[in-house]
């Protein structure tokens, strides 16, 4: 094994493959040429557990990211990769336990909504063999994201509680809200409460980022944040926003426009947020107005 800056390389016939990372960077460009010998894999584990990185971009020579090349990196926010999405392989949970992963970019030089679908494998939704699969970004890939959503919604909200605590002693994480660092959640009523804001989570992302998603598939992801709105009594979706999305006016429009609340709820939810919410709080007066004005209209016409 030998040494090139920060990184242990190996060298074959077929080119050189990164076995290990002992760099700080936070932004971090994987050489594409060491030795002037093209860089074509990322081993196993070479990036594990890199806490510092934020951005890594993956050069076109990068065929093959092998298992857990980038597992634990847990605040690692933007993969690129300069390949086209056919011409790299990626590898089993080469991205698990990356919490805050938001995109893996493809063979683009801006976030697609592709980039978004795959980054929510990493720890979003339990199909991290969706990054691996051949027909990775194309219609056929959307298909089976979509397929492995919907799935995921039928699941009971414990599915998965006890193996969580049975492997406590492992990094693991869900959500974002477990630590990565070996403690486990106990209160098996929170962890459900946390598995159905992560499926509402799930809903909203492919709402938003909506290439080749079908009328029924949208319907089925609407009426889950409907059944989970304030109303109802798991209120999952309005947690969601309220904790995590208050502060992002394209997830609280899409809440609203999707549960459309009347205008007593909107007046318990201002109620409830109080003063300490101000871009939610806006957008709900901003709706609310809006309901004020259907409710003239349908006076006139009736």
């Amino acid at each position: 094994m030998k040494d090139y800056l920060d990184f242990h390389y190996e060298q074959n016939e077929e080119g050189i493959k990164i076995v290990d990372y002992i760099g700080h960077d936070s932004s971090l460009l994987i050489p594409a040429l060491i030795e002037d010998v093209p860089v074509t894999v990322i081993d196993r584990k070479a990036f594990m557990g890199k806490k510092e990185l934020r951005n890594v971009t993956i050069p076109m020579s990068v065929s093959i990211v092998q298992d857990f090349a980038f597992a634990k990196c847990t605040h690692l926010l933007r993969v690129i990769c300069h390949s086209n999405k056919g011409d790299i392989r990626f590898g089993r949970k080469v991205f698990e336990g990356c919490i805050n992963l938001e995109t893996i970019m493809i063979g683009t030089k801006e976030p697609d909504d592709f980039s978004y679908l795959a980054a929510a494998l990493s720890h979003k939704m339990d199909a991290p063999h969706l990054l691996s699969d051949p027909d990775i970004g194309n219609g056929f890939w959307m298909e089976r994201w979509d397929l492995a959503l919907k799935s995921g919604l039928n699941k009971d909200d414990a599915d998965g509680y006890e193996n969580t605590v049975l492997c406590g002693e492992e990094d693991t994480s869900y959500a974002g809200k477990m630590s990565v660092e070996g403690e486990i959640v106990e209160d098996v009523t929170y962890y459900m409460k946390e598995a159905c804001k992560n499926k509402c989570d799930l809903c909203m992302l492919r709402l938003l980022h909506s290439d080749r998603l079908d009328s029924g598939n949208e319907e089925t992801l609407k009426l889950y944040l409907k059944m989970h709105g304030f109303v109802s009594e798991n209120k999952a979706a309005y947690e969601l926003i309220k904790e995590k999305y208050a502060d992002d006016e394209r997830y609280i429009n899409l809440y609203l426009n999707t549960v459309s609340p009347g205008r007593e709820e909107v007046l318990c939810m201002l109620e409830d947020i109080g003063d300490d919410l101000a871009l939610f709080r806006k957008q709900l007066i901003l709706y609310s107005a809006g309901l004020k004005e259907q409710d003239a209209f349908d006076d006139l016409m009736f």
